[in-house]
């Protein structure tokens, strides 16, 4: 699969040779495409929690806990500050979001 970015779009293909062409590619606004990573990053917060309780694997939710965490401070509160943000909005979105997050800010 071969992807391509165009401004603010960014157009997916299994066919290298159709991408823009209709009816072989799917356009996904940059956005968009933030807002499902997103919710990706909580469900993930919601499955290491999960299998944290149920199955004992806290390590799991450790880790994920620990990379968040790394990301809020070495890249989250930067990136944060230069599109605006508040510390406190940048750690809390970072490290809920990951980059996810950060990676779409303007």
């Amino acid at each position: 699969m071969k992807a391509r970015i165009e401004e603010s779009n960014i157009t997916l293909a299994s066919n290298p040779e159709n991408c823009g062409v209709e009816g072989g590619s799917l356009v996904v606004n940059k956005s968009q495409g933030g807002e499902v990573l997103r919710i990706g990053a909580v469900a993930g917060w919601a499955l290491v929690t999960y299998l944290w309780i149920e199955w004992g694997l806290w390590y799991l939710f450790l880790i994920y806990f620990g990379i968040h965490l790394g990301e809020a401070f070495s890249i989250g509160l930067k990136k944060g500050k230069e599109a605006g943000y508040s510390s406190l909005d940048s750690f809390l979105y970072t490290f809920i979001f990951g980059f996810t997050w950060w990676h779409y800010l303007e």
